[in-house]
Parts: C-alpha cells; structure tokens; sequence
C-alpha cells in the first residue's frame, strides 16, 4: 500500500504560532476557549450536525467546547439553523470558503471528521500535518491515519453520544499536547510526500525483478 502523501513543509504550523490570539480573538474564541475545527464541504455525508449534537449534549455535562467550521457548502443553512437550534449561536463560528485553510487549522486546538462516508482522507492528514489530534469517525482509512489514544481519537460513525464522551475526556491540554506532536510525527515518518515518492522509487526498482525482465543489453 502507497499513500497518498502530503507536503509535511508547506503544512508546518511554526509559521502561524505568531498570529494565532488575533485570529482566534477575530472568530470569537479566547485564549483558554477549547476549539474544535472541522474542514469539510457543507455535505450531507460530512455529517456536521453530529458534530453540534455532541458539543451540545458535552456542553450540558459541564464540558463546553468552541467550534470553527471551515468551509462553505449547500447545507450551510441547515447547518446554521441547527447551530442556532441546540443554543450554540455564541459557540460556533463559520469562516466560509477559503484559498487557504492553513491559519484557520491552526488556531483550533484539535480537528475532526465525522462523516459517514469517507475515503482516505487527505483533509485530515493535512490538519495531522500541522499537529492537531484528529477526531476521525470509523469509516474509510480511518484507523491507517489514526490510533486511538495516541494521535487522537475513533469513534463509531452517527454514535452521537460515543462523539460527545470523546469531546468530555479530550478537554485536557496536556493530552492535546501530546497527541499533536504525535500526529506530526505520523505524517513525517508515513504519510509526506516524501515517504510517498520513496514508496514508489522502491515500487519501480522492484519491477523488473517482478516482470522477470533482464537489465543486460
């Protein structure tokens, strides 16, 4: 298996360090505000309800969580009804569309992807890229991207209650921490472009072993 790798250098999050208080102090976020990202087009099958369902029910158990969705798409109106719906108006913020989601992945302190379908998640290896712990429901290659417990967290996709349990024990700085360094590491180590272009260097060395072919004239 060859991933699809991403640029770990153009996804380093040093430099957006700077300017990350402004920026969030912009979305409506301070400085101690736990912030959840979600990149994602406004799609059924991106699931983003789920999302405000368990910050909603986390929030009721005393566990209140911010939330940047980043994006725009067909049913961001729904999206902004529900959002008012289950009283988060003061607790979500939508940037719309962007060239560049780079800064806005940075000022949340973890990201997800709950959909209910999904491939291999590029998105997702790019917010890995610049260390956030991933919330990744169970479809697609999840589980290839993430351990659970160690680069962020699983759960079973539509599992509202499972997904707010995860918001509840995930509001801890130092568990954050940890993880987003590891989900640095993960992309370095298996999922750069680089190590993408080493699998395939590998893969075509191999070939004429493979085919049975002679390299002799």
């Amino acid at each position: 298996m060859i991933y699809n790798g991403v640029d770990a250098a153009r996804f380093d999050p040093a430099p957006y360090l700077a300017g990350q208080a402004d920026l969030r102090r912009r979305y409506g976020f301070g400085p101690d505000d736990y912030v959840i990202g979600l990149c994602a087009a406004m799609r059924p099958e991106k699931a983003h309800a789920d999302l405000l369902t368990a910050m909603a029910q986390a929030k009721s158990q005393g566990h209140p969580w911010k939330a940047l969705l980043i994006g725009d798409g067909p049913m961001r109106a729904q999206i902004e009804a529900e959002i008012s719906q289950l009283g988060l108006t003061q607790d979500v913020a939508i940037s719309g569309f962007l060239d560049d989601v780079r800064p806005e992945i940075a000022i949340c302190d973890v990201m997800a992807l709950v959909s209910v379908t999904e491939a291999f998640s590029v998105a997702a290896l790019e917010s890995m890229a610049m260390g956030k712990p991933m919330i990744l429901s169970d479809v697609g290659g999840a589980r290839e991207q993430v351990t659970d417990g160690h680069n962020g967290w699983i759960f079973p996709a539509s599992n509202v209650a499972a997904l707010a349990a995860i918001l509840v024990a995930a509001r801890d700085r130092r568990q954050i921490e940890s993880r987003s360094r590891e989900s640095r590491f993960v992309v370095e180590q298996r999922f750069s472009l680089e190590a993408m272009l080493d699998a395939y260097g590998l893969l075509i060395d191999a070939e004429p072993h493979r085919s049975g072919g002679s390299s002799t004239g």
